[in-house]
């Protein structure tokens, strides 16, 4: 198994943050932060804003 910071990590924009997720833990503006000291909404919408950076990556590269 990876350790944390072996695995990709994916940076997106949040919120007008940098935001770099790793399986364990994210880092927001050069804090890292442990996944389990965040709330549920947190990290859904943590996802939300990854899946839509995700999505115009690709559309911009088209």
């Amino acid at each position: 198994m990876l350790k944390d910071d072996e695995s990709h990590p994916v940076t997106f924009a949040f919120m007008g943050h940098s935001v770099t997720a790793y399986p364990t833990f994210i880092l927001v503006d050069g804090v890292k932060i442990s996944r389990s000291q965040l709330t549920f909404s947190f990290q859904l919408a943590l996802a939300k804003a990854m899946r839509e950076s995700e999505e115009n990556g690709r559309a911009e590269g088209q």
